[in-house]
């Protein structure tokens, strides 16, 4: 009772005092960032399928300590704060020890799907974590379109009808990308409203693909995760090292249910069939998307 009344309280704290309380938080981690750890793995990929589900299901692997954030957006938000504040949402190398000693590996990670389309965060996370595992997951892009669309929607952020937004997505994210390069910049727009956009996969995987090596990367289908939890998990977890495990998946974020307009959604399906051929001869497998 006590906890869900200090739970409710919370949300009618001016976001100034809670940005000054999580900051007061971080202090003691950022004085002992050089004794912390960086990341073994990430976890990333386009909005909407299934990033947030997959991330809290591998910390609840005995192996596996969780960072103090799931999506602490270092390599396209925070860059320009340096590795130490990066460090500082990491366990300590002690704790890690330690958990290693008792469970035969430790290791850790965060979760930040916006990272595949930021510009710079393929060659940035190449350059600070060269050994890093990262785990991609892609869905089909018509109804990640569109489960973007209303998640935007539910948020406030979108005001304009589907098929709207689709004929002002252009001019909503021109420059976007570029000026995403710039310290700090956050990518509003981009991040709200690029419903046809992020599912251009291929073009962002690209920088993946040259600053990294191939084994390092895997590319998980979410319609995968969605129906064969278990399979995909075990997958996953071998990819990552991890001794096999039984998960409870934690499915997160659910959509509503709705329904696209046939015609919207055979002109999205002419649109990314192509896009999905070159992400095919990318990966060398096809999606099976179109099926």
């Amino acid at each position: 009772m006590l906890k869900t009344a200090i739970e409710r309280a919370k949300r009618f704290i001016p976001q100034p005092v809670k940005e000054s309380v999580i900051a007061a938080r971080r202090v003691p981690r950022l004085l002992t960032a050089r004794r912390r750890v960086l990341p073994d793995f990430i976890v990333f990929g386009a909005m909407r399928c299934g990033t947030s589900s997959l991330y809290h299901t591998l910390t609840e692997h005995p192996q596996v300590i969780p960072g103090f954030r799931k999506e602490v957006r270092f390599f396209d938000w925070q860059f320009d704060r340096g590795l130490d504040w990066y460090r500082a949402y990491f366990p300590l190398r002690s704790a890690m020890a330690r958990h290693q000693r008792r469970a035969g590996r430790a290791l850790t990670g965060e979760a930040s799907p916006e990272y595949i389309f930021h510009p710079a965060a393929a060659e940035r996370i190449a350059r600070t974590l060269p050994q890093v595992r990262l785990v991609a997951l892609l869905r089909d892009p018509v109804e990640r379109a569109w489960s973007h669309y209303k998640h935007s929607v539910r948020l406030g952020v979108e005001p304009l009808t589907f098929e709207e937004a689709l004929a002002r997505e252009d001019e909503r994210l021109a420059g976007e990308l570029e000026r995403m390069r710039r310290p700090g910049y956050r990518g509003r727009a981009f991040q709200d409203h690029s419903y046809v956009t992020q599912g251009h996969y291929e073009e962002f995987l690209r920088p993946w693909y040259e600053h990294l090596a191939h084994e390092q990367i895997m590319i998980v289908r979410a319609e995968d995760m969605f129906a064969e939890p278990e399979g995909t998990l075990a997958t996953i977890v071998g990819f990552l090292g991890l001794a096999p495990w039984t998960p409870r998946y934690l499915a997160m974020n659910l959509g509503r249910r709705g329904e696209m307009a046939p015609e919207v959604r055979a002109e999205l399906r002419a649109h990314f069939d192509p896009h999905g051929a070159r992400l095919g001869e990318l990966l060398g497998r096809d999606m099976h998307w179109h099926d």
